[in-house]
């Protein structure tokens, strides 16, 4: 692990095995939640005003953009650097080399030596949710930005403030400021680095090291990302855990970057139905054994259906696996058929006045993959990705148990 961000040190602070999933084994996570959705629209009406001066905020944004114009105008003023959602760089780094990645929604650089962090949160409930003053100085994100400043810009203080915006019920703003000293950051910095630095040293570990701290993680936020794969997850005991073939995206990989996949991960993996190459001897017969006389069965009693075996299909994402059927050729298959519905030799070149015409190929396929994919069955399959396949691997992805990515190209 080279860099960690305020938001993986978080994770990490939540449950290891999340932080795992996400950093070292980077299993694709869900769509945002509409929370997050919201907080972009309201971040890029902020940003576009205070780079711009063009007004295109709502409500929320224009409180939080008037509390911003203090700053801004003393900075304009003094001619102070600034930073408006951008990356900070150059990157500072812990004593054990991981260097600190962020991207701050607003830096001012003010007079007499100090300087103002701005982080925009847009929460279901303020009151609930909103950290104190009092929380603060013990934010990662704010001891990573402030550290950045203070040794960057070479300030005295360092004010970091949470533009707090409750966005749902009542509409209102709550700006929450803590003052720190550049001695004050530096000694909570120190004090992070050796946290990020034991984080830095378990990267390299096997999954097995990875254990969740607390069960209620599982449903913080919404829901962990990673309930279908986790063995941690409530009711992961009858399921086929993927410790071997995660761990095999760290060590698998050789000098091209390509992911080997070997027949020992497999079998950690592979449903207990799935085809083998060599066939097994046909057990004995079983022996009879004298049962009770049948006790007559009630007709209108219904009975419990079981549940519905759940998909067994492993997807190689961009990998090597010599036991994978290549979906290329497949996907390709069915494109070929659209484009020969509409007289073209390419779907990608379909004619514009054709429902595929403008990009709407991309739309259809994913949705004709989707309709076809229970023909293939439980098995391997392996996909590369391309611009013709790129539509459909999200489809394809969300149909199968276990995801498998990889860097081939």
């Amino acid at each position: 692990m080279k860099t960690i961000s305020p938001s993986g040190l978080k994770t990490w602070d939540l449950c290891p095995v999340k932080w795992y999933y996400t950093y070292v084994a980077k299993l694709p996570r869900k769509p945002p939640m509409r929370g997050a959705e919201l907080g972009s629209k309201m971040h890029a009406q902020i940003e576009h005003y205070l780079k711009t001066g063009e007004d295109v905020r709502e409500f929320l944004p224009q409180l939080s953009a008037a509390a911003l114009r203090e700053y801004e105008d003393e900075n304009k003023r003094i001619g102070g650097r600034r930073v408006i959602e951008d990356w900070m760089d150059p990157q500072i780094t812990t004593p054990g080399g991981v260097a600190i990645v962020g991207k701050a929604d607003a830096i001012f650089e003010l007079a007499n030596s100090r300087a103002v962090i701005v982080d925009h949160k847009f929460r279901s409930d303020v009151s609930k949710w909103a950290e104190t003053s009092e929380e603060l100085p013990d934010d990662p994100q704010a001891i990573l930005y402030s550290a950045w400043v203070a040794t960057t810009w070479g300030v005295e203080t360092v004010d970091f403030v949470h533009h707090n915006h409750n966005t749902k019920g009542k509409a209102y703003f709550l700006p929450v400021k803590i003052s720190l000293t550049r001695d004050d950051v530096l000694v909570r910095f120190m004090r992070l680095s050796k946290q990020i630095d034991g984080i830095a040293a378990c990267a390299g570990g096997n999954f097995d090291t990875f254990k969740p701290k607390s069960p209620d993680a599982c449903g913080a936020f919404g829901g962990c990302d990673f309930l279908a794969v986790c063995p941690y997850a409530p009711g992961a005991s009858d399921r086929t855990m993927l410790s071997n073939i995660i761990q095999s995206t760290k060590t698998g990989e050789n000098k091209m970057g390509i992911l080997q996949i070997s027949d020992n991960d497999l079998e950690s993996v592979l449903p207990p139905d799935a085809p083998t190459e060599n066939v097994a001897e046909p057990a004995p017969a079983p022996v009879a054994v004298p049962t009770a006389p049948e006790k007559p069965s009630n007709k209108n009693k219904k009975t419990k259906q079981a549940p519905p075996e759940p998909d067994a299909t492993l997807l190689v994402v961009d990998a090597f696996c010599s036991r994978a059927t290549d979906l290329n050729p497949w996907v390709m298959g069915i494109a070929n058929d659209m484009a020969e519905k509409v007289g073209c030799p390419d779907i990608r070149i379909a004619p514009k006045d054709t429902p595929y015409g403008f990009g709407g190929w991309k739309t259809h396929l994913a949705l004709e993959v989707k309709a076809r994919f229970p023909e293939l069955g439980k098995g391997i399959y392996s996909i590369r990705t391309t611009d013709l396949t790129e539509p459909v691997i999200d489809v394809l992805s969300s149909l199968s148990l276990v995801v498998v990515r990889g860097g081939l190209r």
